[in-house]
């Protein structure tokens, strides 16, 4: 049995930042697309036990988006590209 505790797949469930909602803006980010990487996309453990990345593959962009989420507090902190040297759409 894993010690993780379950990840919500609820959008609805996180906010944004102030500042996942500056770099959305910055990186033609629709919040659309937040909502469909915290529903279907990837999640990705980082270096801190509490942060996860949903990481979701857009039809119309390459590379894939993520959302930073602390899954804890119930925030998406930032969102971006996988790649940001990429030029997505």
């Amino acid at each position: 049995m894993s010690s993780q505790p379950a990840v919500d797949r609820d959008p609805s469930e996180y906010r944004l930042t102030l500042h996942a909602q500056q770099r959305r803006r910055e990186r033609d980010i629709e919040c659309s697309e937040i909502a469909e990487a915290i529903r279907g996309g990837e999640i990705r453990q980082t270096d801190k036990g509490h942060l996860r990345h949903f990481v979701y593959e857009l039809e119309t962009a390459d590379p894939p988006m993520y959302a930073a989420v602390d899954v804890n507090a119930g925030k998406v902190v930032t969102v971006g590209w996988k790649d940001e040297k990429a030029q997505p759409r």
